[in-house]
C-alpha cells in the first residue's frame, strides 16, 4: 500500500505493522476510500493478522467498492475465527444462523458463538440468547431450557450494556420467560437501552409515558352511593 514504508513502519515487530496498516486501512475506509483500504487489510492480512481477514470478509459481505460475494465472506471470517479472533466467530456464526454464504446449521452457529463467548463478547453472547430463543427445535432440546438459557446469555450481554440485550431482557422479564416477573426491572433495562438510543426501547417507554398520562388525565369517578345505605 501507498505510505507503507514511510516512519520506519518496515522495521517495526510485524504485530505492529499490522496495527499500523489496519489503522491506516480503516482510515481510509471511513473516509470512502475503499479500494485503497482493501489493499492495507490485504497487506495485513498477508502478515497473519486475524482482525485484517475479519475486514476483508466485512468488505466482501457488505460490497464496498466490490462485488458482494458470500461464499467469500464466509470464507474470510473463517480464516479468521480459526484464528481466535473473537468478533469473527461471531461473524461466522451469523453466517451458520442466516445460511449466508454457507447452508444454514445452527448447530454449527452456536458452537461458533460458544468460542466468541469465551472471550466475553458481548454481541456473541446476545446471538447465543437468540440462537437458543428461536431455533431451539433445531437444537433438540426443550422449549423451557432453551427459555432458560436464553435468559442467562442475554443477562451476560446486558450486564456488559448491549442495548439490544437490554431490550431482549427486559421483554424476559416484562413476560416472566425464563424469570420470575418483574415489570419494574423490565421497565429499567428499557430506559437503560433507550438512553442509549435504541429506538425499540425509545418507543416502549413512550407508549409507557403516554399510557402514564392518560390514566392521570381520566378523572376518577366515584360510583354513588346504595341508596339503603
Amino acid at each position: 500500500p501507498r505510505g507503507y514504508e514511510d516512519v520506519g513502519v518496515r522495521n517495526l515487530p510485524v504485530n505492529l505493522v499490522c496495527s499500523v496498516l489496519l489503522e491506516r486501512g480503516w482510515l481510509k475506509y471511513n473516509s470512502g476510500k475503499y479500494d485503497e483500504a482493501m489493499e492495507y487489510f490485504l497487506e495485513a492480512a498477508m502478515k497473519g493478522s486475524a482482525n485484517a481477514f475479519n475486514a476483508v470478509a466485512v468488505y466482501y459481505k457488505e460490497g464496498h467498492g466490490y462485488e458482494k460475494n458470500p461464499q467469500k465472506a464466509f470464507q474470510w471470517f473463517r480464516y479468521a475465527a480459526e484464528m481466535g479472533y473473537a468478533s469473527a466467530q461471531r461473524n461466522l456464526g451469523d453466517c451458520y444462523m442466516k445460511g449466508y454464504g454457507v447452508k444454514e446449521n445452527p448447530e454449527e452457529a452456536l458452537r461458533w458463538y460458544l468460542r466468541a463467548c469465551e472471550e466475553e463478547n458481548a454481541k456473541a453472547q446476545y446471538a447465543v440468547g437468540k440462537c437458543y430463543a428461536e431455533k431451539y427445535a433445531e437444537l433438540k432440546i426443550s422449549e423451557k431450557e432453551a427459555q432458560n438459557k436464553a435468559f442467562e446469555y442475554y443477562k451476560q450481554a446486558a450486564d456488559q450494556r448491549l442495548d439490544t440485550a437490554q431490550v431482549a431482557l427486559a421483554e424476559y422479564y416484562a413476560k416472566g420467560i425464563g424469570c420470575e416477573k418483574d415489570k419494574d426491572e423490565a421497565i429499567e433495562l428499557y430506559k437503560k437501552a433507550a438512553s442509549q438510543g435504541n429506538k425499540d426501547a425509545q418507543m416502549i417507554i413512550d407508549d409507557l409515558l403516554k399510557s402514564q398520562e392518560h390514566k392521570e388525565a381520566i378523572p376518577i369517578k366515584k360510583g354513588k352511593k346504595n341508596s339503603a345505605e
